[in-house]
C-alpha cells in the first residue's frame, strides 16, 4: 500500500503539467513502423488496457490518431485528474506506414517510467500488425 500515497505524491507535486505542456514537449521515444496508424492506434489502447485507461482521438483528415492517459487520484482534498502521457501516431506516407511519438510528464526526480512500459507495446504491436497484415511472398 506504500504505492498508493506516492503515486499521489508525485502526482500532487506534478500537477503543474498541462496537456499543452506535454504536446509541447519533445517526443521521449519516436519511431517508424509498417502499419497504419489506425491499426496501430487500436493495437496499443487494446494491448494497455489492463494498465492504463486511455483515450483515443481518430483525425482521419489529418491521418493522425492520438492516446491519452490520464491518472486519476482521490485524496484528502478532493480528485486529482492530471494527464500523464500522450502518443500521436501518424500516416508516414502510405496507409500501411506510420510513425509514433511518445511524450509524457516528469517525475518530481525528472523520470518518465511509462515510456519504458508503453513503448515495448507499441514495438510489438508493429511486429504483429506487419506479420499478419503483409501481403502473402509471390513465389
Amino acid at each position: 500500500m506504500r504505492t498508493l500515497p506516492l503515486l499521489f505524491a508525485i502526482t500532487a507535486i506534478s500537477a503543474c503539467t498541462s496537456l499543452d505542456e506535454i504536446r509541447q514537449s519533445e517526443p521521449i521515444r519516436s519511431g517508424a513502423f509498417g502499419a497504419g496508424y489506425k491499426d496501430m492506434a487500436a493495437c496499443i489502447v487494446y494491448e494497455t488496457a489492463r494498465r492504463y485507461t486511455v483515450s483515443s482521438a481518430v483525425f482521419e483528415s489529418g491521418g493522425r490518431a492520438v492516446l491519452t492517459y490520464t491518472s486519476e487520484v482521490s485524496g484528502p482534498i478532493g480528485t486529482m485528474r492530471n494527464p500523464v502521457w500522450e502518443m500521436t501516431i501518424h500516416q508516414d506516407g502510405s496507409p500501411t506506414r506510420s510513425r509514433a511519438e511518445f511524450r509524457s510528464m516528469k517525475t518530481v526526480i525528472g523520470t518518465t517510467p511509462w515510456a519504458d512500459d508503453v513503448w515495448p507495446v507499441v514495438e510489438t504491436c508493429a511486429q504483429t500488425l506487419t506479420a499478419h497484415l503483409s501481403p502473402p511472398v509471390q513465389r
